[in-house]
């Protein structure tokens, strides 16, 4: 137990580690944790470790590769991977996901971020345990009550809430034995998958809250693994391994609330407003509202399509360009499987050999002059695609490019 900027005696963090995807995230994450210093959210003493993940590393293999670096033995820490990785939600792509806010404040009144939640919702989770690396998934709120039982210290705890069969679908999901034992781990399985294996209960099913408790003696078997295989994730990897050796306890965790920030449609049914949109430093000045669009930097000034993403920046040499992707739109999708505004894309483009390209790399956005040009252009794409016009690539650039390129310090 160690004595907090009060005097008062608080059991806090040793160590926290934060991965992101670049270093103009490291920047950002940096000026957000010594903010919550000011704020004595965090104490002051507590060790901060935000590190950019080697490129190709997946969360498995960047935790192992952690751990033959930083001395974590012995130490309460706080692992939050993935940080800056944004794809999906590739608006917040500069600062990072877990800098998404939510709807509560801080006691400065700014908005919460899932940050500042992960800090909040572990306490209890923090004020049991001796020692050990808690990792959470950093797009990921779980609001909990009820004691938490950490009686075997040598094993790996994960936290489930019981939620509804479709839902379970989407994420990863635990088989669990009368001894709250994990026996079978899924990821994103249909529910007939779900159904045949037994992991049903009642209509509902045991889903992973992305948080895992993993003690001293198991990250010294971790740091001696040789990383062999950089895809090696967290959940989709690890999580089976400690399973099959018997090593995997669950905690079910009573009266949970779990909200996921991990795609468009999630945060905006978060953060919409009446007519379920939600605009960010947006300026609408249009008689007409849409409906179920997220619209971020904008100015708006004509009539909108319905269920659309816009996101306008600038990029270098005083130039601007607008990101429109449909609200349902897969951005990781390859090939014949893309699809913009829920129209199948590659019969619109003049691209040879695209089997492996995906909407993150397609070339279909064009830069303007002024912030008003680019968002012509980019209504001028949407209704080429949905009226099935061609569309040359020639002179554009892809989502991947244009979120490297923005000058995300200049106002």
């Amino acid at each position: 137990m160690q004595k907090n900027m009060y005097g008062k005696t608080q059991n806090n963090w040793d160590i926290i580690i934060i991965t992101v995807n670049n270093y103009k995230q490291k920047e950002f994450a940096a000026k957000e944790i010594l903010k919550r210093k000011k704020l004595k959210y965090i104490y002051k003493d507590t060790k901060i470790i935000i590190r950019v993940v080697k490129k190709g590393f997946e969360t498995g293999s960047a935790l192992i590769n952690l751990l033959k670096k930083i001395n974590v033995y012995g130490k309460k820490v706080l692992y939050i991977p993935s940080a800056g990785k944004s794809q999906r939600t590739f608006y917040y792509f500069k600062k990072g996901k877990l800098w998404i806010t939510t709807k509560e404040k801080l006691k400065n009144g700014e908005d919460k971020t899932i940050f500042d939640e992960i800090l909040e919702n572990t306490k209890p989770i923090l004020n049991k345990i001796q020692e050990g690396i808690l990792i959470c998934c950093s797009d990921v709120v779980i609001k909990f009550e009820g004691d938490i039982d950490l009686k075997e210290q040598d094993k790996v705890y994960v936290f489930s809430s019981l939620v509804d069969k479709e839902f379970g679908t989407r994420h990863g999901t635990f088989k669990i034995n009368s001894n709250n034992k994990v026996t079978k781990v899924c990821q994103k399985e249909s529910l007939d998958t779900l159904e045949k294996n037994g992991f049903l209960e009642n209509g509902k099913v045991n889903i992973d809250t992305g948080m895992m408790l993993i003690p001293n003696n198991i990250m010294k078997k971790l740091k001696d693994i040789k990383i062999k295989n950089k895809k090696l994730g967290i959940y989709e990897d690890l999580t089976p391994i400690f399973c099959k050796e018997n090593l995997l306890n669950v905690i079910p965790l009573k009266k949970a609330i779990f909200t996921h920030y991990g795609s468009s449609k999630e945060i905006l049914n978060l953060k919409c407003d009446e007519n379920n949109n939600y605009f960010e430093n947006c300026e609408y000045n249009f008689h007409i509202m849409p409906k179920n669009v997220m619209v971020f930097n904008t100015r708006i000034d004509r009539k909108m399509p319905d269920n659309v993403i816009i996101y306008t920046t600038r990029l270098k040499q005083d130039k601007f360009i607008t990101i429109i992707v449909g609200i349902d739109d897969n951005i990781k999708a390859k090939g014949k499987e893309i699809k913009l505004f829920n129209k199948n894309l590659m019969e619109n483009l003049e691209i040879k050999n695209n089997i492996d390209i995906s909407l993150w790399k397609l070339k279909i956005y064009r830069p303007a002059k002024t912030k008003k040009e680019a968002l012509e252009y980019a209504l001028e794409l949407y209704y080429l695609i949905k009226y099935n016009k061609k569309i040359n690539p020639e002179n554009k650039l892809s989502i991947e490019e244009i979120l490297k390129k923005e000058d995300v310090w200049k106002k």
